[in-house]
């Protein structure tokens, strides 16, 4: 089956990883399960595999699996778009980092991503989770009536 001419594909699931934390990734799936990770996470060759596939754009993230390293993956992950020109990025954060909106405010303002990766029950925290939906604060705007 061939796609009509004018489709287009985009990849809205693409794991990007700075490569410590890859390898630490694959070293927990070869220990823990039968999964085979035998693909390249180099983000150039990911991003020309998915060229090559006819991919035309994907979505890219990581994610902070503990507390501590969202703004180091971030800026990786800011980093990355200058390699792979057809990625775009999403943040992450972790609701137990002290400086959670700053990272928040650096990932959006500062780097310029559209959003966030959440990794729920890798991060285990929920979406709603009120450490980061902090309206009580002011940081976030209300979406209740007064």
């Amino acid at each position: 089956m061939r796609p009509p001419d004018d489709f287009r594909y985009i990849d809205i699931h693409t794991h990007l990883h700075p490569p410590r934390l890859s390898l630490a990734i694959r070293r927990w799936f070869a220990e823990r399960s039968n999964w085979k990770l035998e693909y390249p996470t180099e983000p150039e060759l990911v991003a020309g595999f998915l060229r090559d596939h006819g991919v035309e754009r994907f979505v890219y993230f990581s994610y902070a699996h503990k507390a501590g390293m969202a703004r180091e993956i971030n800026a990786w992950l800011h980093a990355t778009e200058r390699t792979v020109p057809h990625g775009i990025p999403l943040g992450t954060i972790h609701p137990d980092d002290p400086d959670m909106m700053e990272a928040v405010d650096e990932a959006l303002v500062g780097y310029g991503f559209q959003g966030f990766k959440f990794h729920i029950n890798v991060q285990r925290f929920f979406p709603d989770d009120p450490r980061v939906l902090p309206s009580t604060s002011g940081c976030w705007p209300s979406t209740g009536s007064s």
